[in-house]
């Protein structure tokens, strides 16, 4: 292996970890906005006085990958 390619692998992994942390900052992001929506929904039923407004509401700004998030959120 000449060292011409030697720093090209390494280039390759330095661009490989930023694109890992980016991606990882960015799902910290998104489960940051999950969070409130199933947070906001728990909310508005408290106000609307049904517990089935909510659990639609959680389920629609935090999608399917969460929830049991949600079901802990509003059997809180």
């Amino acid at each position: 292996m000449s060292k011409k390619e030697k720093t090209k692998t390494e280039g390759n992994h330095i661009v490989a970890i930023v694109i890992y942390i980016i991606a990882y900052l960015a799902m910290i992001y998104f489960a940051q906005f999950v969070l409130n929506g199933a947070i906001r929904g728990k909310m508005m039923a408290q106000y609307a006085n049904s517990p089935e407004l909510a659990t639609k509401t959680a389920m629609l700004s935090a999608g399917a990958g969460t929830m049991s998030q949600i079901q802990t959120l509003l059997s809180a």
